[in-house]
């Protein structure tokens, strides 16, 4: 176990984990919920220290010399949320793997409770270490000492080997603390949506959650992988193709991710995260489930921040553009991107694609006009093959107003 003053080499980002819920599949048994939820709070490392005192600060201030825990709030929703409110100030990222056991089949290596537990341990230390070059990844201590002596063992042969094949990219699992304010925050956390996804009576809704955490510093992964659980407050059934195109869509980014999860490239991780993070705007979205430009591209740097990830011309051009030339369909207009469920989202993709490009070849037809007469037809700037299809196209657009 690492305690608080024992860190010595400075890291890039740290990683604090715990979890909710059993992990046992026989959620009939008394006491075993539905869903195991693993939190990873990631701290800048330049920030921990400050991180670390603040979050220290809010312990004291709701648990008194205790530590912070989620049972110890229990069903006092003012109480957490007021406590959530307080975390939210801390500049941090949270990083949940939420498994929902009843998708899972009964008869597979899981109903072991120690397979299980290295798997989806697995899942969410595979993705630290693959989004951060230089990373600590601090565990809550469970279990005796040879099963902890093990499962590190497993973690390393696992996941870190295969990360450090890059000197650069130098990341660690340890056994954390659990007198350390920062990985209770994880505690806090998971147990915090935990209690949103088990109670029935829904004292705590997943959007106040969400409203009061900071969604932009939220990460959801759901296991199985992309399963739709909520969906979105569209009204399919409104055209006959709704839920064929729905499924299409969905599997087109299902099949990229699966195609794509590993890459290394920079491009292609912006790529993954982007998409990931569009899969979950879809899956608790109400509304028409867009999400702004900007706030999409400020999320991925937030999921990736030893990339360069900018906004505007380069995240359209690199990120969603490429997606789109994958073969992922995601549709725009002004308030932003999302991927379709119905007929009607592509149909708006169309819209606002027609929206840019009929101007656009408007003013080139006007242009192309005014050139040949002012040459009395000696200039053709679309003459030749290379200009076919523009040439096609102009024709069946009218030119612009003066106004456009």
């Amino acid at each position: 176990m690492v305690s608080m003053g024992s860190i010595q080499l400075p890291y890039g980002s740290y990683a604090f984990i715990d979890e909710f819920g059993e992990p046992n599949l026989d959620i009939e048994k008394s006491g075993v919920g539905q869903y195991f939820i693993l939190a990873a709070v990631v701290v800048d490392g330049s920030r921990l220290d400050a991180v670390r005192v603040a979050a220290g600060e809010i312990r004291q201030r709701y648990f008194q010399k205790g530590r912070m825990k989620s049972k110890g709030i229990g069903k006092n929703v003012g109480r957490r949320l007021s406590l959530l409110r307080a975390l939210a100030e801390l500049e941090v990222l949270t990083y949940f793997l939420v498994v929902d056991k009843a998708s899972l089949w009964k008869d597979s290596g899981l109903i072991y409770r120690g397979s299980f537990t290295k798997f989806f341990h697995k899942q969410v230390y595979s993705a630290l270490f693959h989004s951060h070059d230089n990373m600590l990844v601090l565990a809550d201590p469970f279990g005796g000492d040879e099963f902890q002596l093990g499962f590190k063992k497993y973690v390393e042969a696992q996941t870190v080997p295969k990360m450090n094949l890059n000197l650069f990219r130098q990341s660690v699992f340890e056994w954390g603390d659990k007198d350390d304010p920062v990985l209770q925050i994880a505690d806090i956390l998971a147990g915090s949506l935990g209690h949103v996804l088990e109670d029935g009576k829904q004292e705590l809704s997943l959007k106040q959650f969400e409203e009061t955490v900071d969604k932009k510093r939220v990460i959801y992964e759901w296991w199985p992988p992309y399963k739709q659980q909520l969906t979105s407050g569209l009204d399919l059934g409104r055209d006959p193709h709704d839920q064929r195109v729905k499924e299409f869509c969905f599997q087109q980014a299902v099949t990229f991710l699966d195609k794509n999860g590993a890459e290394t490239d920079d491009d292609v991780k912006c790529q993954v995260a982007a998409l990931k993070i569009l899969l979950e705007q879809q899956r608790i979205a109400t509304g028409a489930g867009f999400i702004h430009k900007d706030e999409l591209a400020e999320r991925v740097r937030g999921m990736l921040p030893d990339v360069m990830v900018k906004e505007g011309r380069w995240f359209q051009r690199y990120v969603i553009a490429s997606l789109r030339d994958d073969g992922v369909i995601i549709t725009s207009n002004s308030q932003g991107y999302k991927l379709p469920t119905c007929v009607g989202d592509v149909r708006t993709y169309v819209r606002d694609v027609r929206g840019r490009v009929e101007p656009m070849l408007g003013r080139l037809k006007t242009a192309h006009k005014q050139l040949k007469l002012m040459t009395d037809g000696a200039l053709d700037i679309l003459e030749g093959d290379d200009f076919g299809v523009i040439r096609a196209l102009i024709e069946t657009v009218a030119s612009p107003s003066p106004d456009e």
